[in-house]
């Protein structure tokens, strides 16, 4: 086993006026394909190697417990968290597909967490068969507004 891998960006974030995008680099757009079936999708994207300014803990230093801002007064292990500051900073999101646009290697996304310019390391398409679970538990400390789906996201969320 190694203890490096590499991972090649697919694209990049894009935000604009009109709302959120993925570009992808042109080798990749044949894989966009079928994807235009689907209402939403998941995309794995690379956070920030060094947290934006008001951020903590600095570069280098990820804590691994968590004071949850959802949360006052409780604190949580970062794997019991989806804070964007971690070990390896992959991160998730699902996301509505608007619009695919194969011939331009380009998605169009209801919206997505991530800042313009953000590294994008994989899409995949959601299944309601198999990316959510009938039972499911979480702790009290998750905020009863979430509701049982948390979608769309609050506009104050943005």
């Amino acid at each position: 086993m190694t203890d490096t891998m590499t991972i090649r960006p697919l694209g990049r974030v894009e935000k604009t006026g009109e709302g959120a995008f993925v570009q992808l680099r042109e080798e990749f757009w044949p894989g966009l394909h079928g994807l235009q079936e689907f209402s939403h999708v998941i995309i794995l994207w690379w956070g920030e190697e060094e947290p934006r300014e008001g951020s903590s803990p600095g570069p280098g230093k990820i804590s691994l417990t968590v004071d949850l801002p959802y949360a006052p007064g409780v604190q949580a292990g970062l794997f019991a968290t989806r804070s964007p500051l971690r070990p390896n900073s992959v991160n998730i999101t699902v996301a509505g597909l608007r619009e695919t646009d194969p011939a331009r290697g380009r998605i169009k996304l209801d919206e997505l967490d991530a800042f313009a310019g953000t590294a994008v390391i994989d899409i995949k398409p959601y299944y309601g068969c198999l990316d959510r679970v009938q039972d499911y538990r979480q702790p009290q400390w998750v905020p009863a507004e979430w509701g049982e789906w948390y979608y769309p996201l609050p506009e104050e969320t943005w």
